[in-house]
């Protein structure tokens, strides 16, 4: 353990539940008796953080993920077990938190500034690169308890973060700031993981694969996954999707297309002529196929219909291998039901190499309806141009629901299911959705 700047061993933080305030003084005089329930906030956390790692802490309300920050921070007591950290906290939870209100944003500054770095030689300008940085300087003489919380976070963040901790702590907090902050915050932040360790709290998945090694998943104060970031946040992600897809109330009537395509065995879009008798044969061979090539690929799902099969190629066949963004490009998704779909969604999301959603497509925002009867396989084809989108490697997660995108049971979502990578030598910025031709299916 002799690299661990964090190292935390069955953790609990329980609260003490009274039905009504009169209880807490009949405990107090009658300590042998109990008028309480006991609540636990965390329990039995234990994980293990190393140099140069940083952790995301993700889960829904009322998970403790707030709670354990807090114990890590020193702020609370736990209940049970051990925290052991190496290296110099500083922490931003709440807004104002550590400011006098009576205090002007620059007293505050010199007086945490001295208190963060006791023991430091502080530099003469230290004071001034943290007003600089929050950008307050019109406010920045004046008491705090005037601030607004975006100027709270704004000065809090910055003192964090130019006082340069060995660990430094963040309740969501960013989410206050408007969004030109915020990513001045998240540039300073990915510098910040050259030289120390980030603990990072976040309802937003693709801000914690984009700081974050690790990440840890808290649902009902127990640890329910610790791992590689981008692998637990699109876990994370999927079972919210899960959770969702309970809800799901059956109920076609609501679901309206500005056109009325009704798709079967019987009444089949026509097909496009572009579409090679390759792919009219790979659908006659998965018809007898007892399952598909993505078996072993992480999914989620009730499994009701399965993807079997999927490709990613240009349409222009005189184009190279590789892409470079805006080209015509073809996704074919083959997939198989194990009962009548009269309302399928079919769709894909392409991800960067930190797993952030790139663009995506789906049939139901294509106004395609989808009739998909049991036991039959279809192929749903999306045609678009590609964006011109940055070098690298990107992955397209491919889905297959019931529903609406506002109301579905997901049946069969798969992992980085295909794979490309772009090289381009004139990039300028990226586009969020891609370019529609046409969506069809084919039988």
């Amino acid at each position: 353990m002799s690299d661990s700047i964090i190292s935390v061993r069955n953790l609990s933080k329980s609260y003490r539940l009274y039905s009504k305030p009169a209880d807490r003084l009949k405990e107090l005089l009658f300590p042998w008796r109990t008028y309480h329930s006991s609540f636990f906030a965390l329990q039995d956390i234990s994980f293990d953080l190393q140099k140069n790692e940083h952790l995301g802490i993700i889960g829904m309300n009322g998970a403790g993920k707030s709670t354990l920050l807090q114990i890590l921070a020193g702020v609370l007591t736990p209940t049970s077990g051990t925290v052991e950290i190496n290296g110099r906290v500083s922490a931003l939870l709440e807004l104002g938190a550590g400011f006098n209100p009576e205090l002007t944003g620059r007293e505050n500054v010199d007086f945490l500034t001295t208190t963060l770095n006791s023991g430091k030689n502080i530099t003469k300008d230290a004071t001034e690169r943290i007003i600089n940085f929050a950008d307050i300087a019109n406010f920045i003489d004046q008491p705090v308890k005037t601030y607004s919380s975006g100027m709270f976070v704004r000065l809090a963040f910055a003192m964090n973060i130019i006082n340069a901790p060995d660990i430094l702590i963040i309740d969501e907090a960013l989410a206050v700031g408007d969004i030109l902050f915020q990513q001045k915050c998240m540039r300073s932040l990915i510098e910040f993981c050259t030289q120390g360790t980030v603990l990072f709290v976040s309802h937003d998945p693709s801000s914690v694969k984009k700081i974050c090694t690790k990440a840890l998943w808290i649902e009902d104060g127990k640890i329910r996954e610790f791992g590689d970031a981008k692998e637990i946040c699109d876990r994370y992600v999927g079972a919210a999707n899960e959770e969702f897809g309970r809800n799901y109330t059956e109920n076609i009537q609501d679901i309206k297309f500005e056109q009325n395509i009704s798709i079967s065995k019987s009444n089949t879009v026509q097909l496009s002529d572009e579409i090679s008798d390759q792919k009219k044969i790979k659908i006659d061979l998965l018809a007898h196929a007892k399952s598909g090539v993505f078996d072993k690929y992480d999914c989620i799902g009730t499994r009701e219909a399965e993807i079997l099969d999927a490709s990613f190629e240009k349409i222009n066949p005189s184009d190279s291998v590789v892409f470079t963004g805006n080209e015509s490009c073809r996704l074919v998704v083959y997939l198989r039901s194990l009962k009548d779909l009269p309302n399928a969604v079919v769709g894909f999301i392409v991800k960067d190499k930190l797993g952030q959603y790139i663009l995506g497509l789906n049939s139901f925002d294509c106004k395609l309806p989808l009739n998909i009867l049991a036991n039959q396989v279809y192929a749903v084809v999306f045609e678009f141009n590609l964006p011109k989108i940055a070098n690298g490697n990107y992955t397209i997660d491919l889905a297959i629901a019931e529903g609406s995108v506002d109301n579905y049971r997901q049946l069969h979502w798969i992992y980085d299911a295909l794979q490309f990578g772009v090289e381009r030598f004139d990039y300028r910025g990226v586009m969020i959705e891609p370019l529609i031709d046409s969506v069809y299916l084919m039988q």
